[in-house]
């Protein structure tokens, strides 16, 4: 098969909640391209889909292995921690001060000799936008469901084209 008709297959049944046929197609990927952090995180999202949390852990640690900056496969590890009732590490994990820390890295970017500055702000402002939703899934996932809702409203304000906030707002 097609490695991008496996992708775009694996990444439906994972938002059908298809886990474990979108598992079995994530495995194919990462047999050719083992490297690829993302792939580790979609296969994670199956194995949390199956309640595997221990086999979603091992995973997302593999991802990190590949890229230690990935909130998406941060902030799922802290929800494995919570799904198995690990909250140390769960707060360890998913630590809104390391997150910061994580998305001010700098990214140098030149063009020409010169710095492109205005692109690093919009990079910043869009990774802000993206921290303030996940602070908005965390509440959610402790039951803080106001809080939640005034996160995720923060985010649709800032940032109105990103569909996950429409949907997760939705989980109400």
């Amino acid at each position: 098969m097609d490695h991008n008709l496996l992708l775009e297959s694996a990444l439906v049944f994972n938002e059908l909640a298809r886990y474990q046929d979108a598992l079995a197609l994530f495995e194919k990927l990462l047999v050719d391209y083992e490297e690829n952090d993302n792939y580790y995180y979609h296969k994670s999202v199956a194995l949390y889909g199956l309640s595997r949390f221990e086999d979603a852990l091992q995973c997302l640690n593999l991802g990190i292995k590949i890229n230690e900056f990935n909130l998406d496969l941060i902030h799922l590890k802290y929800l494995c921690f919570v799904s198995l009732s690990r909250f140390e590490e769960a707060k360890v994990t998913f630590d809104l001060e390391k997150t910061v820390k994580l998305q001010n890295k700098s990214i140098k970017i030149y063009h020409q000799g010169k710095f492109l500055i205005s692109y690093i702000i919009l990079f910043l402002f869009y990774h802000l936008i993206i921290a303030i939703f996940k602070i908005g899934l965390i509440k959610e996932a402790s039951f803080n469901y106001l809080e939640a809702i005034k996160f995720y409203n923060k985010a649709i304000e800032l940032d109105c084209k990103y569909h996950y906030f429409y949907t997760s707002k939705g989980n109400f």
